[in-house]
């Protein structure tokens, strides 16, 4: 976890802090995996070409990276990929734009029918060599995964007031608190502070404990607590949330009986995942072998 560098210190300034996670035994052990979205430098550094709605290509201007939507009307920032792997099968000829490759000392990593739909969903380009590669756009995913380094979190004091002299970054324990728990879960924090476990734990519908031994601690989280504004999140155990649902995944659920229930979650927002097996495997992608 990133930090400020440290003023005091006498050798090599540290920079970054740990935080220890743990269970009694990995049964009971729970993990959530986070995302955040791609933003300039964060996840979309290697989208550095453009690809035209003629199919034009073009190096991205900083502007353009730093921000998309500033893109021409059909253009969509891409960055090239490997299309093959060490594991067979795969060892075949692939002929595109009038000249025929092969996978080398490697496999590719779908089949004749799947790289002829790569083709034609315009997915394959030839390299100055003599290889082809696949074209991963931006937007096929535009989050990523949130790894163990958190490289974000150095900047969280400096954009929110401090009520206590040993405050949490909040950005912090609202990492920690989304990875391991889940809606409804019971947070314990025995050490309060200004109450930052306890305004993350209600920010996102966790039940909270908190204690300390400071009546100054006590009363800036009270305060704290109740003088704070909380998002509103529509459950997924409601008719307004199961409304929402079906909305959102254009198929209507199966009936269930309805208690409101924390513990099911809420509605969350969806982003498009786009892999280059779902487009290889998707048959509605006709190519010139197949039958319509």
């Amino acid at each position: 976890m990133k930090t400020t560098t440290s003023a005091t210190s006498q050798y090599l300034p540290g920079t970054s802090d740990h935080v220890l996670w743990y269970a009694k035994s990995s049964g009971t052990l729970k993990y959530r995996q986070l995302f955040t979205m791609k933003t300039s430098g964060a996840g979309s550094d290697l989208y550095t070409l453009v690809r035209t709605a003629s199919g034009e290509e073009r190096r991205a201007s900083a502007d353009e990276r730093a921000n998309p939507s500033s893109l021409p009307t059909g253009a969509r920032l891409f960055r090239p990929d490997n299309i093959t792997s060490q594991r067979p099968p795969g060892s075949f000829p692939v002929t595109f734009g009038g000249k025929t490759y092969v996978p080398g000392k490697g496999y590719w990593k779908t089949s004749p029918e799947g790289m002829a739909r790569l083709a034609v969903a315009g997915r394959l380009r030839p390299t100055q060599g003599n290889s082809i590669q696949y074209v991963r756009f931006l937007d096929d995913f535009p989050a990523m995964a949130i790894s163990n380094v958190w490289t974000d979190t150095g900047t969280g004091s400096f954009t929110e007031d401090k009520l206590y002299v040993v405050q949490t970054n909040t950005k912090v324990i609202e990492r920690c608190m989304l990875m391991a728990t889940d809606p409804g879960d019971l947070v314990v924090d025995p050490t309060c502070g200004s109450g930052t476990t306890a305004f993350v734990a209600e920010h996102w519908g966790r039940r909270w404990i908190t204690i300390d031994t400071s009546r100054v601690a006590l009363a800036l989280a009270r305060q704290r607590l109740m003088g704070s504004k909380y998002p509103f999140y529509l459950l997924a155990d409601s008719s307004d949330g199961r409304t929402k649902e079906e909305e959102l995944a254009g198929i209507p659920l199966p009936a269930a009986s309805l208690t409101n229930d924390i513990r099911h979650g809420f509605v969350y927002e969806r982003v498009v995942h786009i892999m280059l097996k779902s487009i290889a495997n998707n048959p509605e992608i006709q190519t010139r072998h197949e039958p319509r």
